[in-house]
């Protein structure tokens, strides 16, 4: 990395109520891959998530050294490389079901005022599952060019992203894709198959892909 030095990557971290609402085994892959791979961790946490405390504990007690704690503001931007977001607070939206029958997502302020931020500071960024449905949110709109995303093979969930004006492809388990042009990494993780090997094979291959984009 420059003179170096490890490069920082951002997690963008969401809870609700007190619990992480990613899965286990993507959050446990994500950490290690980026371990291995000897990237400086930052976990970004919402300014305005209900359930801070919470998330911060479950971090901080995990037992394990899992990266700086920080929260979103207008200055964290300058100093990471790349972002990944892998989950979202779904109080709102409590089932995919009804994300399918509604037909959108509520994306949280502050969160989508860093997603945009990080996309118009050229910062790499990558989605996993769900995420990819909050990132399309928040930046689909201010892109030159359409989004290209994945989230395995769900026509639904396909069918909500593509009205945000993005391009899916449907991909197998452990696949991702990589939008060079705008900068982008997404894979279904375990959205597109519940089976660990194939977790683990996208989490490697979603660092790997946003490894390539940062310059």
């Amino acid at each position: 990395m420059k003179d170096n030095k490890p490069g920082k990557i951002a997690i963008l971290l969401t809870s609700s109520g007190d619990e992480l609402r990613n899965d286990l085994w993507e959050m446990v892959f994500l950490y290690y891959f980026l371990e291995r791979s000897h990237f400086h961790i930052v976990n970004i946490i919402p300014l305005n998530d209900r359930d801070n405390a919470h998330l911060i504990d479950k971090i901080g007690n995990s037992g394990f050294s899992l990266g700086d704690l920080v929260t979103i503001d207008r200055e964290v931007g300058k100093e990471i490389e790349a972002v990944i977001m892998t989950g979202f607070s779904d109080s709102r939206r409590p089932s995919v079901g009804d994300l399918h029958s509604q037909g959108e997502i509520a994306v949280e302020k502050e969160i989508r005022r860093f997603l945009r931020e990080m996309f118009r500071r050229h910062k790499p960024i990558a989605a996993c599952g769900l995420a990819v449905m909050v990132l399309s949110n928040a930046i689909s709109d201010i892109s030159d060019s359409p989004l290209t995303v994945t989230v395995g093979n769900d026509p639904d969930t396909d069918r909500i992203i593509e009205r945000k004006g993005c391009v899916t492809v449907n991909t197998r388990g452990g696949e991702v894709i990589i939008d060079e042009t705008n900068r982008l990494v997404t894979t279904a993780g375990h959205f597109g198959e519940r089976k660990i090997n194939v977790v683990y094979k996208g989490m490697e291959n979603l660092i790997e892909g946003l490894s390539s984009l940062i310059i």
